[in-house]
């Protein structure tokens, strides 16, 4: 794992979240970093992301509450709920062995990323450098936060740069949650239509690891 956060953002989650029945996880991006998931060019410049599961105002206030100067302790609370339900499962609670440090798997970072790059207009190469490198993942974990995420854009385009960057353990997913096709979908700054997937995209994107898609029916 990649260290990530700073002796005094570390210590002030874990004390918020031993004092505090509203948990505060580390989340999106900034988790992706923390195990060792991010595009190196923006590692440096990550903010602190964080959310609050059961309440997720929360999130914001302890964000307004705790500001910091350096960019790399700037928190960014992420108030949006992707999923219908939240399972302690989704989280490391103890990361590198931090009382209470909670920080989303990168099962759930991956997709919170993705959401997030979707609703802000992000950039989606900068997205797919990251899927790229999920070259193991744990497929149960996977496929219940697909089967539970609210947002149907979210799981398509996932589905989508997990194919394009050809993982092997695509073809173990499960056709119910792994969803291929629909309305079509329009990412930030897109030029080309994927017609496999009905996903409008970036000329960068299209043209990278032009493949096959697998089948799994």
């Amino acid at each position: 794992r990649m260290s990530y956060l700073s002796t005094k953002m570390t210590d002030l989650l874990s004390l918020h979240n031993r004092k505090s029945t509203d948990t505060v996880v580390v989340c999106a991006e900034t988790a992706m970093a923390m195990q060792g998931v991010s595009h190196y060019a923006y590692l440096s410049n990550i903010p602190v992301f964080v959310e609050c599961p059961s309440r997720p105002l929360e999130a914001h206030i302890f964000a307004q509450n705790n500001s910091f100067t350096s960019p790399a302790e700037r928190l960014i609370p992420i108030t949006s709920h992707l999923f219908s339900t939240d399972n302690e499962s989704d989280f490391i609670t103890n990361f590198d062995g931090v009382t209470n440090l909670w920080v989303s798997k990168k099962e759930r970072a991956i997709l919170e990323t993705t959401q997030k790059n979707l609703s802000e207009g992000g950039m989606l190469q900068d997205l797919y450098y990251m899927v790229e490198m999920l070259h193991s993942v744990d497929c149960n974990l996977l496929e219940d936060l697909l089967d539970r995420c609210l947002s149907t854009d979210t799981v398509r385009v996932f589905v989508y740069l997990c194919e394009k960057a050809d993982h092997s353990w695509v073809t173990t997913m499960s056709p119910k949650v792994w969803l291929r096709t629909g309305t079509l979908v329009s990412c930030p700054n897109s030029e080309i239509l994927e017609p496999d997937y009905n996903i409008r995209i970036p000329l960068s994107i299209y043209n990278e690891n032009r493949y096959e898609p697998t089948t799994l029916y």
